[in-house]
C-alpha cells in the first residue's frame, strides 16, 4: 500500500458518500460535501490503522518528547525542556486520546455534526500534524553536530566543527563549544536524511510508513480542505437529526475508546502490521534482509570540481575507469541503491546475555520449541537498606616453625545496599503465569528465556530471584522489544526460529491448551 493508493481510495469513497448525500437531498455545496466526506473517511482510515496498535503511536510520541527535550535544552531552556520527560509519562493516554479524536472527527465530518466546531477542531488538528511532520522533515537540514567558536588575531567566528578543526590546524584557537539546535536557521546545511532524529511521523502506524518529506507534504495538502471548510462551514451538509448526530458521536467515542484499550490493556493487537507477526520466520527473514542489503546495487556519483559536470556510474564501470577520475579533480560519492528485500526491525534482532556475550544465533538456530518472554522494562522502585555483614580477616599462625595463614571472624560491620521493590502487577504475572508455564514447558522439553532492555546483571538476578524463575534473562534494545510484542510481559512461542503465536500476559492460556493447539 502507498499513500497514492490511500488517497485514491478516499477520493472514491468520498464521491460515493457525496452521491448518497445528494440522494438524501442534504447537499448545499458539491465541493463542501465532497471535502467533508473525503477528509472524514481519510481521518477514519488513518485513525483505525493506529487504533489497532495504540502503543505504537505512544512510542512514537516518546521519540518526539525526547527530541523536544534535547532541542530546548540546547537552546538553554532547561526548565522548559524538563517538561517533556514528564509529558512522556502520559504518552499512552495522549496516544489513545489523539486516535479517538481523529476517529470521532472523521464521523463528525461525514454526518455534519456541529459544523463550526468540527471544522475548527479539524483545522487545528491539521495544523498540529503539519507542525510535527514539518519538524520531522526539516531536521534533515539541521547539522548533526555542534559548533565551535574559534579566534585568531582578535577576530572571533562561529563555524561547524569540521571546519573548526581545519581552522584550528591553520592557527586559530578554539574558545567555546556552541550547541546546535533546530532554530539556528542560518547554520542549516543541505538536506541529509541521516540528520533526522524522528525517521517517520507514524501517521498510519506500522500499516504505512511514510518518509518525513511525504508526511509533511500530505499535511500541507490537507490544509487546503481544512481552510475551505473552516470558512465555508455554513454550506456543509448535515445528515440525521440533531439528537441522532449527538448520539452517534457519543456512541462512536465510547466504541473507539474501548477498541483502543482492547489492543493494549486487555490483549495485544489482533491485526499486526509489524515485522514480528505470527508465522514469521525470524531467522530466515533476518538472513534475507542482510543478504539483500549486502547485494544492493552500488553507484558512484562523480562531480568535477572545476566545471561542476556530474556523472553517475555503476560500481563495475567506476572500478574499470577509476583512474580517469582523480580525487584532486573529482568529488566522489558512493551511493547504495534500495535492496530487493526491505529492511525491518528484524535486521536489528540482537540479543546478549548478562555477561555481554551475543546469544542471537543460539536463539534463532535452536532446533526445538521455546517460550520467549519479552519485558522491555522491569518496573521497580528502590530503597536503601542497611544490613550487618559478617567480616573476616587473615592472621598468620606459626606452627612447628611454619607460617600458616588462618581466616578468623571479626566484629560484624554495617553495609548499605540498594533494594529493588518490584512492580506488583509485573511480578505477579511472572509468579502466577510465566514461571508455572516455564516449569510445565521444561517437563515437556521446551526451554524458556526472558529478554529485557539493557540493564545491570545485579538487577536481572534480583528480579529472577524474587520471581522464583530458574530460566535465564537476556538483554536487547528496548525499541526492538517494544516492536516484537505490545505487552509487558509478552509471551512468544518460537519453534526453529519461527513465531508460532504471541500472547498478552492477561490472555496467556494454560500449557495444556498451548500444547493441544500449537504443538
Amino acid at each position: 500500500m502507498t499513500l497514492t493508493k490511500v488517497i485514491i481510495i478516499c477520493v472514491v469513497v468520498g464521491l460515493i458518500l457525496t452521491g448518497i448525500v445528494e440522494l438524501l437531498k442534504k447537499r448545499k455545496s458539491w465541493l463542501l460535501s465532497f471535502l467533508q466526506n473525503f477528509t472524514g473517511f481519510f481521518f477514519l482510515f488513518s485513525g483505525i490503522v493506529k487504533a489497532v496498535d495504540p502503543l505504537g503511536t505512544a512510542y512514537k510520541m516518546d521519540q518526539y518528547f525526547a527530541e523536544f527535550n534535547d532541542q530546548f535544552a540546547r537552546m538553554g531552556m532547561e526548565t522548559f525542556a524538563s517538561l517533556f520527560p514528564w509529558l512522556a509519562t502520559f504518552s499512552t493516554g495522549f496516544s489513545v486520546g489523539m486516535i479517538v479524536l481523529e476517529l470521532v472527527l472523521g464521523v463528525a465530518l461525514i454526518i455534519g455534526f456541529s459544523r463550526f466546531w468540527t471544522a475548527l477542531i479539524f483545522f487545528l488538528t491539521v495544523i498540529m500534524f503539519t507542525i510535527l511532520t514539518g519538524f520531522t522533515y526539516l531536521t534533515g537540514y539541521v547539522p548533526g553536530q555542534d559548533y565551535v567558536k574559534v579566534e585568531k588575531q582578535g577576530i572571533t567566528k562561529e563555524v561547524l566543527e569540521d571546519e573548526g578543526k581545519q581552522l584550528i590546524a591553520d592557527g586559530w584557537t578554539k574558545t567555546a563549544d556552541i550547541p546546535m539546535h533546530f532554530f539556528k536557521f542560518s547554520k542549516w546545511v543541505p538536506f541529509d536524511s541521516t540528520n533526522q532524529k524522528v525517521t517517520d511521523c507514524g501517521c498510519f502506524g506500522d500499516f504505512l510508513v511514510l518518509k518525513p518529506r511525504v508526511s509533511f507534504y500530505k499535511d500541507l495538502f490537507l490544509m487546503i480542505p481544512a481552510f475551505i471548510m473552516l470558512f465555508g462551514y455554513k454550506r456543509s451538509h448535515q445528515l440525521l437529526t440533531p439528537g441522532a448526530r449527538w448520539g452517534l458521536v457519543g456512541i462512536s467515542t465510547v466504541v473507539f475508546l474501548l477498541y483502543c484499550m482492547s489492543n493494549y490493556v486487555w490483549d495485544i493487537p489482533k491485526v499486526d502490521f509489524r515485522p514480528f507477526a505470527n508465522g514469521v520466520d525470524i531467522n530466515a527473514k533476518k538472513q534475507a534482509e542482510q543478504e539483500a542489503a549486502e547485494n544492493a546495487p552500488v553507484t558512484y556519483r562523480l562531480v568535477n570540481k572545476a566545471s561542476g559536470k556530474e556523472e553517475v556510474l555503476p560500481m563495475n564501470d567506476y572500478i574499470s575507469k577509476f583512474k580517469e577520475y582523480p580525487k584532486e579533480e573529482w568529488e566522489i560519492n558512493q551511493e547504495r541503491g534500495e535492496p530487493t528485500v526491505k529492511e525491518t526491525k528484524i535486521s536489528e534482532f540482537e540479543v546478549s546475555d548478562v555477561e555481554g556475550n551475543n546469544v542471537t544465533e543460539d536463539i534463532l538456530l535452536h532446533e526445538g520449541t521455546s517460550f520467549m518472554i519479552i519485558s522491555y522494562k522491569l518496573y521497580h522502585d528502590t530503597k536503601k537498606e542497611t544490613i550487618m555483614v559478617q567480616d573476616t580477616t587473615m592472621v598468620m599462625d606459626t606452627i612447628d616453625n611454619e607460617v600458616i595463614p588462618r581466616i578468623v571472624s571479626v566484629e560484624p560491620k554495617q553495609k548499605t545496599i540498594e533494594k529493588y521493590i518490584w512492580n506488583t502487577v509485573q511480578m505477579d504475572a511472572y509468579k502466577d503465569k510465566i514461571v508455572p508455564l516455564a516449569k510445565a514447558g521444561q517437563a515437556a522439553g521446551i526451554r524458556t528465556y526472558a529478554i529485557t532492555a539493557y540493564t545491570t546483571k545485579e538487577k536481572i538476578e534480583s528480579f529472577l530471584q524474587d520471581a522464583g524463575a530458574d530460566f535465564p534473562m537476556y538483554t536487547a534494545d528496548d525499541i526492538l522489544l517494544k516492536t516484537i510484542v505490545r505487552s509487558n510481559p509478552g509471551i512468544l512461542l518460537i519453534q526453529n526460529g519461527k513465531i508460532l503465536h504471541k500472547w498478552h500476559y492477561k490472555k496467556l492460556p494454560s500449557f495444556e491448551e498451548i500444547k493441544a493447539t500449537y504443538l
